[in-house]
């Protein structure tokens, strides 16, 4: 019974706010609203959004700061633009606001794994699964895409918890930033001796290329992927086509 009023709430909510949304958000809901079987709700982990972290300053866990930007997605398989979006970083979590006529503003949760693809501003991710990387699945930043190969970029975060007088609150800082190639033969790290285990017949172009871009791998590392992911783009495709 509760189930049932929760989801006729729900249902009434939906309603009302796809009355008054925008065209790009009333098909958008309309495509949540479709959406069956997924625990009895059609937008999962609650109606409402809640941070479970509390920030006061830019030290969030949020990509490109803490306001909501105009973005596109692929929400189980079909594309929507203009949706106001926030990335959390830190739990991996996608989350959207739909301003109503005046000032009410509904923040809710995404589900994930209907999330095939969002774009925020120049800054495009995909969800990979554990299948397709090999590692945590989640949300990965494509950093360079080639016709053969690409190359994702995932940045890992920890909450700290400070105090200040009798408020408790969190600050958040880079744990790490993770760089992979997603080839034809896996997706791995680009070390130098991965690329040579992957490439065997090309160890003297790798050596060459590491040894002559050392200076740009220490000052810009994404600089030097870019020219990294050309040079293997070449070895790729010439495997790719020799393969068919």
């Amino acid at each position: 019974m509760k189930q049932f009023y929760l989801s006729l709430c729900f249902f009434l909510f939906l309603s009302a706010l796809y009355s008054q949304s925008s065209p790009e958000n009333r098909a958008f809901f309309a495509k949540l609203d479709s959406i069956q079987g997924y625990k009895n709700l059609s937008i999962l982990n609650g109606i409402a959004y809640r941070e479970d972290f509390r920030t006061i300053n830019e030290k969030h866990p949020y990509f490109n700061g803490r306001e909501f930007q105009s973005a596109s997605l692929v929400y189980d398989h079909e594309e929507f633009y203009n949706i106001l979006l926030r990335y959390d970083i830190y739990q991996d979590k996608l989350i959207a606001t739909i301003k109503r006529s005046g000032d009410e503003v509904f923040i809710i949760e995404l589900i994930s794994e209907l999330v095939d693809s969002f774009n925020i501003g120049e800054h495009k991710f995909e969800k990979l699964g554990s299948t397709e990387s090999g590692k945590t699945p989640g949300f990965y930043e494509v950093l360079y895409e080639y016709d053969c190969l690409k190359i994702y970029k995932k940045d890992r975060t920890k909450p700290l918890d400070k105090r200040d007088r009798s408020v408790v609150y969190y600050e958040f800082e880079k744990l790490s930033t993770e760089y992979f190639l997603s080839t034809s033969k896996g997706f791995f790290e680009p070390s130098l001796s991965n690329l040579k285990d992957q490439y065997p017949g090309y160890k003297d172009q790798l050596n060459e290329f590491f040894r002559s871009n050392r200076s740009q791998r220490r000052s810009n590392y994404e600089i030097f992927l870019r020219d990294l992911g050309k040079l293997v783009e070449e070895f790729e495709c010439s495997t790719t086509k020799n393969l068919n």
